[in-house]
């Protein structure tokens, strides 16, 4: 994964704790928490950029819904400069930049449905609890969005033909029906199926 094709979101470090092994744990407060509610901390991972520009890749090891809180652990062994980078910045009260959470790896059986894109013939595996907009810039396409909730309406997008199950705010129920746009920040496609984007 490179690092540049997720949206960057805000984090501040509430606590930089040490691990017996001799790595460091760091709990984290997130103003924007959607994509991490109902999250399982198992074999998830985030990209971390310090202060400097180095990121770093590192598991979640758990998730505090009530508080907006997700701990991070940065193991001691790895030299990269990005983690030597980490240990001599990160403190508490430090606000850093973090991704949307993603998966290691994604199997076939994470695949929910699939996205085609018109303008160019390629077709997309969008993952289950991943949306169309993250999944496109996994694959470095640029899409824009701003609020993604649903609601701003910035990610509006034509669609040329497949099944749509709408989970946006920001259309009427008459533009739902119509099954020909869509907001792809929390929009999905019906499992199993393709969805052709006019992209």
């Amino acid at each position: 994964m490179l690092h540049h094709q997720l949206r960057w979101i805000p984090a501040h470090i509430r606590e930089v704790s040490f691990c017996e092994e001799g790595g460091r744990e760091l709990r984290l407060f997130l103003p924007s928490f959607t994509r991490f509610m109902g999250l399982s901390s198992t074999g998830v991972f985030i990209d971390v950029k310090t202060p400097s520009g180095f990121v770093c890749h590192y598991p979640i090891i758990s998730v505090n819904e009530a508080q907006h809180e997700v701990v991070i652990q940065i193991s001691s062994s790895d030299d990269s400069e990005g983690t030597k980078s980490m240990f001599k910045i990160f403190e508490p009260d430090e606000l850093i930049e973090i991704t949307s959470p993603f998966n290691e790896e994604v199997r076939s059986d994470d695949i929910d449905f699939y996205v085609k894109l018109a303008r160019t013939g390629v077709t997309i595996a969008i993952p289950e609890g991943m949306s169309i907009s993250d999944t496109l810039r996994e694959h470095n396409i640029k899409v824009n969005t701003s609020c993604e909730y649903g609601v701003c309406g910035t990610c509006y997008t034509t669609v040329l033909s497949g099944e749509i199950l709408h989970q946006d705010t920001y259309l009427m129920e008459d533009e739902k029906q119509a099954q020909d746009c869509m907001m792809i920040c929390v929009s999905r496609g019906k499992p199993g199926t393709t969805i052709e984007l006019d992209i």
